[in-house]
Parts: C-alpha cells; sequence; structure tokens
C-alpha cells in the first residue's frame, strides 16, 4: 500500500486510517449511566456519572457525551478503567456547574479484592479540561492492579452528534516525527 505523505508548513502527515494504533478496549453497554454537564462560557462537558466520555454504546450508535466549543466536540472518549472495567460508582456532584466530582470504587477482578480501591476524580472546566484522580488503597496490604485513561477525538460538530448527517468531512491526520522513516 502506498502511503500518501501530506506536507504542510515544512511538517509531515498521515491520514490516521493509513496507521497502525493500538486500540484500547472499549467498554460497551446496552444501558448507559445518566449524564453530568458542566459549563463555562463557549466550552462544555457532558460526561457520565463515573466523569467518563463512553465513545459508543453497545449498538454501535454515537454518544453525546463528550468535551465541546464552539459547538465542535474535541473530545469524544474518556474512559478510566481498573483492571479493563468500569469502576464502581458510588457518588456523583456537578454542583457548581463547572466541576464535577466522582467517588467511586474498583470492581470485582481476578487480582485484585472488590472495593479495596477508593477513586476520586475531580474534573474541571477553566479554560480547558482539568482532571485530578487520586486512588486510594483500603488493604492492609500492597496491590498490584492496571489503570487505563484512554481518550479519543473526532471534532464532530454538535448537530452530528445528535444524528444529522454530514454529507462530507475533512479527513484527520496525524503527524510524523522528522525521523520517522515509512
Amino acid at each position: 500500500m502506498d502511503l500518501q505523505i501530506i506536507e504542510r508548513d515544512g511538517r509531515r502527515y498521515l491520514p490516521t486510517e493509513q496507521l497502525s494504533m493500538t486500540k484500547w478496549p472499549r467498554l460497551t453497554t446496552n444501558q448507559p449511566l445518566p449524564t453530568l454537564p458542566l459549563k463555562v462560557d463557549d466550552l462544555f462537558l457532558i460526561t457520565d456519572t463515573l466523569g467518563n466520555i463512553s465513545g459508543n454504546l453497545e449498538n454501535e450508535t454515537n454518544s453525546t457525551t463528550g468535551l465541546f466549543c464552539q459547538d465542535t466536540r474535541f473530545l469524544s472518549r474518556l474512559e478510566l478503567q481498573i483492571e479493563g472495567q468500569l469502576p464502581i460508582p458510588l457518588s456523583s456532584s456537578a454542583e457548581e456547574g463547572f466541576v464535577l466530582s466522582v467517588m467511586c470504587c474498583n470492581p470485582r477482578s481476578p487480582n485484585l479484592p472488590p472495593k479495596t480501591l477508593g477513586i476520586q476524580r475531580q474534573l474541571a472546566l477553566h479554560g480547558g479540561l482539568w482532571e485530578e484522580i487520586v486512588i486510594t488503597n483500603y488493604d492492609t496490604q500492597p496491590l498490584n492492579f492496571s489503570v487505563s485513561l484512554s481518550f479519543d477525538a473526532d471534532f464532530k460538530d454538535w448537530f452530528e452528534v445528535r444524528g444529522h448527517q454530514r454529507q462530507q468531512r475533512g479527513t484527520l491526520l496525524r503527524s510524523l516525527l522528522p525521523d520517522t522513516d515509512l
């Protein structure tokens, strides 16, 4: 396959569909969690009650969650996983309108007893999206476990996110480092 390298302003790019990328597991659900909105000026965030932005539902329909600025979705996925699973929600609040606070714990997994980790997430809008994650071990022994935070961007218009079809979309490009050999 011939690669279509695009050069602009002295930089090289490749369309994303021509690059092999490691895919992080995407957890899908038939029953999405309720959503919480945050808004400051032209920036607004819609997450589920875990603070996650899920990319797709089980039937492959797009989620309306995301980080939007001036009606464009800049973040279409932001998903925290513990041992490859979603945390168990305990509480969440978006009372201030620009800060989301989430408390959750770990699910049962072969390497990790259930509810031994306390996971606190705080997401805030202030000229961008800021996130702080604090994980506390409530077990009496040290624990080994995996944590992943995966994210993606699709740059869809708000109307497209809500189901309107777009006649044509631009090409998503990934930049190449100057010393990249193809």
